[in-house]
């Protein structure tokens, strides 16, 4: 039986592209994967392009470089299925060339935040959304049909590492106010912890002062943490934070599954789909700030009590929620298994 073709297209970001393109590699799909940049430079040649050019401009001249690669690929490859991850940059004249293969739209964000994704929608045939309550608003707004898909993980980047926990409390993701203000109460709360928070939220270079003097420097570093590195990070850590941005209403973050997937114990902010999928003997969640600081003071003083739940969260992640399990409900969910 000849192998079937997959083209994946979507956002060049923490490798999601790839982990999906494994999952259909898992399931004996041929796979093909062109990546477009979010708003970014990818080289030093491009970044004297920019400052040498008006912003919109530079980027309409990258989006235009990438649709003519995206068009010209799909032609060649001939997929079976061409697969979307968000495809906001995706121009609506190029796909609705593309009739002969099965187009899947998976948003892995609110895809009422992304006019481009929504722009595509007459194009595919298929659509799958992380976050449960954009399914009434699409159909509403648009007449158009969503299925609730959830995130998953990737195995392969994230896994069990066994290291010194030097860290007592960790969290690593968009800096955005109200985390800010969150992760203040818990360093004010746990002063004699080692709490480490990661994530990028203003350029040192344009705030140099801000930087300098910033509040709790000693454990906010200013960075976006790779995945390699993030997956070391938990294993080096007794507690990691979760906590969702406003876009999660009944849905999950990334974070979610990662964190499980290396077997560290997770402390998360409660979504309906965790508790319709996971019980308190797989992670620790909570309902508002206070049950959040009694978790964490729980939680360190009974770390080595709940090994039994770092193992129940992670053998219920590898063995239901993997990025092989998603692809494999999507293929089936539109019929093209």
């Amino acid at each position: 039986m000849q192998q079937k073709k997959v083209l994946i297209v979507g956002p060049i970001f923490h490798g999601y592209n790839e982990s999906v393109e494994q999952a259909f590699k898992n399931l004996n799909f041929q796979t093909k994967v062109i990546g477009f940049t979010d708003g970014a430079v990818e080289n030093v040649k491009e970044k004297v392009q920019f400052y040498l050019t008006k912003t919109d401009d530079f980027y309409k001249f990258k989006n235009k470089q990438f649709n003519s690669l995206f068009e010209k690929t799909y032609n060649e490859f001939k997929p079976d299925i061409l697969f979307i991850i968000k495809g906001h940059q995706i121009d609506p004249t190029v796909i609705s060339k593309m009739k002969s293969s099965a187009n899947i739209l998976w948003m892995m964000d609110s895809i009422h935040s992304y006019p481009g994704s929504l722009a595509i929608l007459p194009y595919v045939h298929k659509v799958f959304l992380f976050e449960a309550t954009d399914i009434p608003l699409l159909k509403e707004k648009y007449d158009v049909d969503g299925t609730f898909m959830p995130l998953a993980l990737d195995e392969k980047v994230y896994f069990p590492i066994t290291n010194k926990k030097e860290i007592d409390i960790l969290f690593v993701g968009g800096l955005v106010p109200d985390r800010i203000r969150l992760l203040d109460k818990i360093i004010e709360k746990f002063p004699d912890k080692k709490i480490s928070i990661y994530g990028q939220y203003y350029s040192k270079f344009r705030r140099p002062l801000h930087h300098l003097f910033r509040k709790n420097k000693k454990n906010y570093t200013n960075k976006i943490v790779l995945p390699s590195k993030l997956n070391e990070l938990y294993s080096k850590s007794k507690l990691c934070i979760n906590i969702h941005q406003k876009q999660s209403v009944i849905g999950v973050n990334q974070r979610f599954f990662e964190i499980l997937g290396s077997k560290n114990l997770q402390i998360c902010d409660h979504k309906k789909f965790i508790s319709d999928n996971f019980l308190k003997d797989d992670l620790l969640w909570y309902h508002n700030e206070q049950e959040l600081f009694d978790t964490i003071s729980f939680a360190l003083n009974n770390y080595n009590d709940l090994n039994n739940v770092i193992t129940n969260g992670y053998e219920k992640v590898t063995s239901k929620h993997t990025f092989t399990h998603r692809i494999k409900q999507i293929l089936t969910l539109s019929e093209v298994l």
